[in-house]
């Protein structure tokens, strides 16, 4: 997704032919694949925590609301380009616009997915009471 917004903006500085708005189009479809293909194991996931921390799950939840409304905003590029994946630049600010906010989400989620690793690394505990570093092991 980020590298359809690159084949976008090198398209819009001008360069020639329309190859960059095509491979923005394909490459924003297997983007959106591949957020699919992710979303399974961060939904299992989310099903199946049972950590105690609360902010974790918070955090978790707010981190799949961003990733589905970054899908649901590509979804409706991928619509808006589909008719032909290489409309012309005048008519591509509505989906370059897209594209940014869309991107700009992703670092929100990214950060919000970075909280949830730090929340469950907090949830590990060294178990070294006595100092003794054969001791020291990490539980869960």
């Amino acid at each position: 997704m980020v590298f359809s917004l690159a084949c976008d903006l090198i398209r819009l500085a001008g360069a020639p032919g329309d190859a960059w708005i095509t491979v923005a189009y394909y490459s924003m479809v297997g983007g959106f694949i591949g957020a699919l293909c992710a979303a399974v194991p961060g939904l299992i996931d989310l099903i199946y925590y049972k950590g105690g921390a609360a902010p974790v799950k918070k955090i978790a939840l707010t981190h799949m609301t961003i990733n589905l409304s970054v899908v649901a905003l590509y979804v409706i590029n991928i619509w808006l380009r589909a008719g032909e994946p290489s409309i012309k630049v005048a008519s591509m600010s509505i989906p370059v616009l897209l594209s940014i906010l869309g991107v700009a989400l992703l670092c929100v989620s990214g950060g919000s997915a970075a909280r949830w690793c730090m929340g469950m690394a907090s949830a590990w505990k060294v178990g070294n009471s006595r100092g003794d570093p054969a001791a020291t092991m990490l539980r869960f």
